[in-house]
């Protein structure tokens, strides 16, 4: 149909974008990597360049379900490799920061420490514990994201097989000549699976936020007790 073939030439026309963003990404974390580039301009480029991919791909899926036809599966194949290299790329891309993070530091503290200054390794300690809980949090919105947008491609596919079936349910109905009172049970049972499905969606996102929510309160509370234990001290 005309549907399906402007909806295989958008997944055509974004795949190989986001397959050269990927490689750039490579380039780019090779760089700060190996030192060549540590300017905080590369590692910004680098985290944008990551987001950019994640949104890609969040929307390649959408469209990769939409494929009719043979084509779905196999589009669905390759845009889950394509998903996979994204995550990988954001872990490399956070582990270097984390393995910088813990440099400066460390390296902060040595100069309070050769300078005479006080609490500098409760202040690093503080400092570490906030940052790795930023990296968790980061990490479980990234796993849920991924898991919100695998649910969004399944109530789209029941979506499609609900309109389908409908569809279905209609022809016969006019074959068979049933009551105007069968076809408006049908359209009511329509509606209510299309509210369950945007509930659905409504929930996932209250859920997203609030662990948003809570994983910044943790990281928060985590460096108020470390600097309350220093003042103690």
């Amino acid at each position: 149909s005309g549907g399906g073939a402007r909806r295989e030439e958008e997944i055509e026309d974004l795949y190989p974008r986001a397959e050269r963003l990927g490689h750039e990404i490579d380039i780019q974390l090779e760089a700060l990597e190996s030192g060549a580039d540590r300017s905080d301009e590369m590692r910004n480029a680098v985290s944008r360049n990551i987001n950019r991919l994640a949104h890609d791909v969040a929307a390649l899926e959408g469209a990769a379900a939409r494929v009719v036809g043979n084509k779905r599966g196999l589009w669905r194949s390759r845009v889950r490799v394509l998903s996979d290299k994204s995550a990988s790329l954001r872990a490399s891309l956070e582990k270097f920061l984390h393995v910088e993070y813990r440099r400066s530091q460390e390296q902060r503290a040595r100069d309070d420490l050769f300078a005479g200054g006080t609490g500098a390794a409760v202040q690093m300690e503080a400092s570490a514990r906030e940052h790795d809980s930023l990296l968790r949090s980061n990490r479980m919105m990234d796993e849920i994201i991924g898991h919100s947008h695998t649910m969004l491609g399944t109530l789209r596919d029941q979506g499609d097989t609900l309109k389908a079936a409908r569809r279905k349910v209609l022809d016969i109905a006019n074959s068979l000549g049933l009551s105007t009172s069968i076809m408006r049970m049908v359209e009511r049972r329509t509606t209510a699976d299309r509210v369950v499905v945007y509930t659905g969606m409504v929930l996932i996102l209250l859920l997203i936020w609030w662990l948003f929510l809570a994983g910044g309160g943790d990281a928060a509370a985590d460096a108020s007790a470390a600097l309350g234990d220093d003042e103690s001290r």
